[in-house]
């Protein structure tokens, strides 16, 4: 073990565990006075902790009836998405993290949907997790590729499912606040 966590420090400048990981960013969550709040805790622990190049959170707009980016960084600008299109139905009956080309598989016979997914894939969108609270689909977040070009594990795929139930949790305080 005593090995392990030096190679992973000298090759990936250290490593972090799921409890740690969810009980330190569920404890900022809490904290999060608003979405901006929420954002920044992403920013910290998804491109610094998790090392991913770049995220959006992308919320719902009433007016426009699309998700569209509230915060995020390493992405430029980003199309919104349909908060009743193929897409969104996708992320929701999924109702966890995916990879884009699994998305982009479960939706190849939709033509609109497929040119949005081209669009994201060009942003540089790598994998989608949906904020899901009591079966409504609150936003989602996008997740660009790992630094270093580090793989996607099983184990981050695992963590993400748990930070995209947290920030729903957040969202819907910040709502109902």
């Amino acid at each position: 073990e005593r090995t392990q966590v030096a190679v992973d420090h000298l090759l990936y400048g250290g490593w972090y565990d799921y409890q740690s990981f969810i009980s330190d960013t569920s404890a900022a969550l809490h904290d999060a006075p608003d979405v901006a709040g929420v954002s920044r805790v992403l920013a910290q622990y998804l491109t610094g902790t998790m090392r991913f190049r770049a995220f959006a959170l992308l919320l719902a707009d009433p007016q426009s009836r699309a998700f569209t980016q509230r915060g995020g960084q390493g992405f430029g600008d980003l199309p919104t998405t349909s908060r009743a299109g193929a897409l969104a139905r996708c992320l929701l009956d999924l109702g966890r993290p995916a990879e884009h080309t699994t998305v982009c598989a479960r939706l190849s016979a939709e033509p609109a949907a497929g040119q949005q997914l081209s669009a994201w894939a060009q942003a540089g969108a790598e994998l989608w997790a949906p904020l899901v609270q009591q079966g409504e689909l609150l936003g989602l977040f996008v997740l660009g590729k790992k630094q270093a070009d580090d793989f996607v594990t099983q184990g981050d795929l695992d963590i993400l499912d748990t930070l995209a139930q947290q920030v729903a949790v957040a969202l819907r305080r910040l709502h109902l606040m």
